[in-house]
């Protein structure tokens, strides 16, 4: 497992991904990075967190040809997420 720098945010990040159950060993590999950057599941393939994106991360799933099955946002308010937080 990679270990990424993680740094604290202001703004929270959703990850939402729809990865093929062909490549079900990539999307496991997902859910461990992004459990390791602190993020938290809100379903399978939904995750959360306050920590900023690192490059490095981003350049892995590009390496893995996972980027076009990962949408990552950010949003400013929390909405019935701040419960989980």
């Amino acid at each position: 497992m990679l270990d990424y720098q993680k740094e604290r945010g202001n703004k929270f990040i959703i990850v939402v991904f729809d990865i093929p159950e062909i490549q079900k060993r990539k999307r496991n590999w997902l859910r461990a990075a992004l459990k390791n950057l602190d993020f938290k599941m809100v379903q399978k393939s939904v995750w959360f967190g306050r920590v900023k994106i690192p490059k490095e991360f981003l350049d892995h799933l590009c390496e893995m040809k996972l980027i076009d099955y990962v949408e990552i946002f950010e949003i400013s308010k929390t909405g019935s997420l701040e419960r989980l937080v």
